[in-house]
C-alpha cells in the first residue's frame, strides 16, 4: 500500500492544480528580425520578441479578469501581460497575477507549439511543457512527464493532452464567443508502477481573446472581462 503524509499530499496536489491551469495560446512564428508591431488582436504579431497570435493577443499591458471556482471557494484574479523576457535563451510572454500566485507565468509559441514555463519553487520542480498544438488533426495527443519526490518516494505526473477540435460558439458568463479551440487534459499520478487518473479538464480559447474557460475536476475558470492593449 502507498502511504503519503497529509502535508506532502496537499503540496503535491496543489502543484498539480497549478500546472493544470496554465493556459494561453499562440500561433506560428514570424520573422524574429521584424520590429514589434501594433496590430489588431486577431492578427499574428511580435510582442517584444515574443510571437503571439490569433488565439493569444497578449500584447504588453493587456489585462484579463477571471473568476475561479475551486474546492476552497470562489475568487477573482486579474492577469496582466508584462514585457517579453528571455529565459534559457528563449523569449516568453510574462503574465503577472497568474492564478493569483506570487510567481509569474511565462508563455511562448514556436512553429505552432504552445509552451509554458514555471520556475522551480521550494517544493516544486521547474515546469516546461507544450500544452497546445496548432494545425493538428482532431484527436491528436501528446504527453509530458514530470518527476518529483513525495515523502521520500519518486512520483511522476503524466499530462496527456488531446486536441478535441474547433467549436463554432460558446457562451461564458453570459457572453457568446466564436471560433474556439478545445483542448482536454488528463493528469495521471504514477508511483511504484501504479498509474491513477487524478483529474480531467477541458480548456477553451476564443479567437482574438485567449482563454475563456477551463472546467473539470481540478476547478473552473471563467473569463469575466478583458482589455487588449493596442
Amino acid at each position: 500500500m502507498i502511504n503519503f503524509k497529509k502535508q506532502e499530499m496537499k503540496k503535491f496536489y496543489l502543484f498539480a492544480f497549478i500546472i493544470l491551469t496554465v493556459l494561453v495560446s499562440c500561433n506560428k512564428d514570424e520573422d524574429e528580425n521584424e520590429e514589434p508591431q501594433v496590430t489588431k488582436a486577431d492578427l499574428t504579431q511580435l510582442n517584444n520578441g515574443v510571437t503571439t497570435g490569433q488565439f493569444a493577443p497578449y500584447t504588453t499591458g493587456s489585462t484579463f479578469d477571471y473568476k475561479y471556482e475551486t474546492f476552497s471557494g470562489t475568487s477573482t484574479s486579474t492577469w496582466t501581460v508584462l514585457e517579453g523576457k528571455e529565459i534559457n535563451g528563449k523569449y516568453y510572454v510574462e503574465i503577472q497575477g497568474f492564478l493569483g500566485a506570487a510567481d509569474n507565468g511565462y508563455f511562448n509559441c514556436e512553429g505552432g507549439d504552445y509552451s509554458c514555463y514555471l520556475p522551480a519553487g521550494a517544493m516544486t520542480p521547474e515546469l516546461n511543457m507544450i500544452y497546445m498544438k496548432e494545425n493538428v488533426a482532431e484527436g491528436n495527443q501528446w504527453e509530458h512527464v514530470i518527476t518529483m519526490s513525495a515523502n521520500g518516494n519518486e512520483v511522476q505526473n503524466k499530462y496527456v493532452f488531446t486536441y478535441e477540435g474547433m467549436i463554432d460558439t460558446k457562451t461564458v458568463e453570459g457572453i457568446e464567443y466564436t471560433e474556439i479551440i478545445h483542448i482536454s487534459l488528463d493528469l495521471y499520478t504514477v508511483m511504484m508502477g501504479q498509474e491513477i487518473l487524478a483529474s480531467t479538464d477541458d480548456y477553451f480559447w476564443a479567437k482574438g481573446i485567449g482563454l475563456i474557460e477551463k472546467s473539470g475536476m481540478s476547478g473552473n475558470i471563467f473569463l469575466l472581462s478583458y482589455n487588449i492593449a493596442k
